[in-house]
């Protein structure tokens, strides 16, 4: 008895702590809520998503107390009464056993009032863990609706003038960084700090002072600086466009500034221009180039690590920075690694308030939108909507594999109209409910990075409903056309349904849609058109009208070309880009992450082109969970310069690798570690190492048919192709500095270019 008791006290402890648990994770919640009040369309309905999981969890909390005290007070000292039998007892067995027999009723019925109890906490619990999910979704959209806020900030005078905000912007070790800000200022002061990124790991220098890696930009008497330091010391640039004041910046748009900072390993530079100048001078399109000392290469911070704008905390600040005191101008834009970060998205904030709007130097494009990788838009069913005929046509281009285009979804009876990428083909489907679908799937793969029309559609003639899909691509043409009699389908009733471009909103109701795919898009959609017997409308995803809420994320209006610097790999795979030759002094890095121990990492070759020399190689591969690198020796192939780290790597953290070579001597850092001891050596023949000029640089594994010579030649320690991500391949020399486009590929197989497919949570 006692046991069983102890069983059933020790499951209300467990659901005690649950229900404290999820109490503390709805009022942390609560709070991060109440930080984005400013969008409360979602944040009001989100908090009383809340306060209805709370009330939920006190009630049964307070139920459970009550049971657990009469546990405590009534079944447990009657049990124990069981127990004291004694020798002057014996005698009244009978009335023991009898009253024992009433205990077990009572037992038994408590028992069955606990097991509804249990179930009914299990159902609160099931209600309390839906509500948090429509929170936490709800607490998404708020700061996806946060990072669209287009209102500058400025210093707020009831603080006297002080605006100090940080930032979540996700940064992890890298070869390469990029800052940009969109400024203006009306005042007279001459400096100012702008934006800060400190690693929070510190180290100590030789003569014991703690350092600190970092980027920073601030003005300085009008001009715009641009400070980094990778850990061995801090180097500093200065623009010669000096900062005018403007009278109204909310009417002067030839007076905003773009400052952009770009660090790629020791090389920074810094470009400041006017956004909308009216006239056009040279030294908008300079670029103030400078060199830190080249045997640190990696920004070392972290995720959790903050972007300030307007200064620095005291504990982070770097004493190699000039400005002091507040901000001061306005700020309207700041991206970091080409992506937007909200300036009402904020982390911490102290002072500043909102001002106008400003300028941006973004073309858009109305019929022409391209998609972070993260993101959606969404909008209403077009006004003249007829059930007999619908159709969706639009141009895409993108690497993904599987990816959401558009989806007409009717939220209320689960019918939609979607079209999707799967393993790169097009996929069209009508879904009418009950199980009647219409299907269609390309046979070919599109995700090439070219532009790729589709047109999709339906249509209710002559008694049968009739679903059509047509791609389009480089002239050539794929038609596919099928039927349902009517009688067999419900009448497909898309009148009161959103579409959703690219992805969904985080509060999506997938109950009704439980086989969709919806992973968001990276890539780009144009000319999206929806057509109805006799009209074509031309759709901008990003349309807004007043009163109605279409929310959107990770969208921009515009298709301008941008690099893509992350591949990832699933052990199948490969990329190949274009090489670069290895001169007498240069160097090459990139950030990697992978828990294989042995595979192929990268490889230079002139393997499959039809001239070059294959002794000119290099390559980097995991043996054992070590970095192994493999130089050629210039011009006899059987003779390689190799080098095999004492540390292993394969543990599924992201480490860089940087090599730099002077001469003949190479020197390796991990991690911006040096692990070699200078014993690296190259032959004479490989002061210069050719490389092939279109292609012949292979990262994530290589194709089967060269794979065979790369290890007969021991041109590279492994070919297991890769199960892992790269990202940031850099290569720096005195003829240029160039980050790898993985979006610019030769070729490539099974490669999910752009994406961070290993992501590991912490």
């Amino acid at each position: 008895m006692g046991i069983q008791l102890n069983s059933i006290k020790l499951d209300l402890d467990k659901y005690l702590h649950d229900i404290k648990q999820n109490e503390k994770q709805i009022l942390i919640l609560q709070s991060e809520l109440e930080r984005h009040s400013y969008v409360s369309d979602y944040a009001k309905e989100a908090k009383t998503s809340a306060k209805q999981a709370l009330e939920e969890s006190e009630l049964a909390k307070q139920r459970t107390d009550e049971l657990a005290q009469r546990i405590d007070l009534d079944l447990k000292r009657r049990a124990y009464d069981l127990n004291s039998f004694s020798a002057a007892e014996l005698g009244s067995i009978p009335r023991k056993i009898a009253e024992s027999q009433t205990i077990m009723q009572n037992v038994e019925k408590q028992a069955a009032y606990l097991e509804r109890r249990t179930i009914d906490l299990n159902e609160i619990r099931a209600n309390v863990q839906k509500n948090m999910l429509k929170l936490k979704s709800q607490m998404k959209l708020a700061k996806h609706a946060a990072a669209n806020v287009k209102i500058s900030i400025t210093g707020d005078e009831s603080e006297q003038g002080a605006c100090l905000r940080s930032y979540s912007v996700g940064l992890t070790p890298s070869t390469h960084n990029e800052i940009s800000i969109i400024y203006g200022i009306e005042g007279s002061e001459r400096d100012s700090p702008l934006v800060y990124i400190p690693s929070s790991k510190k180290s100590e220098t030789s003569d014991g002072k703690e350092t600190f890696d970092f980027m920073a930009i601030e003005m300085i008497d009008r001009k715009i600086k641009f400070l980094w330091n990778n850990g061995a010391g801090t180097k500093e640039i200065t623009h010669n466009v000096e900062i005018e004041s403007a009278y109204n910046l909310a009417r002067q748009d030839s007076m905003w500034y773009k400052i952009t900072a770009e660090r790629i390993g020791n090389i920074g530079r810094l470009n400041v221009r006017k956004v909308q100048p009216k006239y056009d001078l040279p030294e908008y399109h300079k670029w103030e180039v400078g060199e830190s000392p080249p045997t640190s290469n990696i920004l070392d911070v972290q995720p959790t690590d903050r972007l300030w704008i307007g200064g620095a905390p005291n504990y982070y600040r770097s004493e190699d920075l000039h400005s002091k005191g507040n901000f001061n101008g306005v700020l309207y834009q700041l991206s970091v690694n080409k992506k937007n970060i909200g300036l009402w998205n904020f982390v911490s904030s102290f002072g500043c308030r909102e001002t106008h709007s400003g300028v941006t130097d973004i073309v858009q494009e109305h019929s022409c939108h391209t998609f972070s990788g993260d993101g959606y838009a969404t909008q209403d069913q077009i006004r003249n909507y007829d059930p007999r005929y619908y159709a969706v046509s639009m141009e895409f281009k993108t690497f993904d594999q599987d990816a959401l285009l558009v989806l007409v979804a009717n939220q209320i009876n689960g019918q939609y109209l979607s079209t999707e990428l799967r393993s790169g083909k097009v996929y069209f489907k009508i879904n009418y409910g009950n199980g009647v679908k219409l299907e269609f799937t390309s046979k070919d793969t599109y995700n090439s990075g070219q532009w790729v029309k589709i047109e999709a559609g339906r249509a209710f003639r002559n008694g049968l409903e009739t679903g059509v899909l047509r791609v389009t691509f480089n002239g050539l043409r794929e038609d596919f056309v099928d039927s349902l009699p009517a009688i067999t389908t419900k009448e497909l009733d898309l009148q009161a349904s959103k579409l959703f471009f690219g992805g969904v909103p985080p509060d999506f109701d997938f109950s009704l849609f439980t086989d969709l795919q919806t992973r968001s898009l990276l890539g780009s959609l144009r000319g999206i058109t929806t057509s109805n017997p006799g009209s074509n409308s031309l759709m901008n995803p990003l349309y807004t009208e007043y009163g109605k809420m279409n929310p959107f994320y990770g969208v921009i209006p515009t298709c301008e070309n941008r690099i893509l610097k992350t591949a990832s790999f699933s052990g199948n795979g490969h990329i190949e880009v274009k090489s670069q030759p290895l001169r007498k002094d240069s160097s090459f890095g990139f950030a990697f992450k992978s828990q294989q121990p042995d595979a192929l990492v990268a490889i230079s070759t002139f393997l499959g082109k039809p001239s070059g020399d294959l002794a000119d190689f290099y390559s980097v591969s995991l043996v054992g969970g070590r970095l192994a690198l493999v130089f050629g020796h210039g011009s006899d192939l059987s003779q390689v310069t190799s080098f095999i780290t004492e540390k292993t790597y394969n543990d599924g953290l992201l480490h860089t690798l940087f090599v730099i070579k002077r001469n003949r001597k190479i020197s390796v850092y991990v991690d911006d570690s040096r692990v070699d001891r200078g014993e690296i050596r190259l032959s004479k023949n490989a002061i210069e190492m050719k490389a092939p000029s279109h292609g012949g640089l292979f990262i994530g594994g290589v194709p089967s048919v060269i794979s065979s010579d790369i290890i007969n030649s021991k041109m590279a320690a492994s070919v297991e192709n890769l199960v892992g991500t790269i990202q940031d391949f850099a290569f720096i020399d005195e003829v240029s500095v160039r980050i790898v486009a993985m979006n610019e590929p030769v070729s490539f197989f099974n490669t999910a270019i752009g994406r961070d497919l290993h992501i590991k949570d912490v």
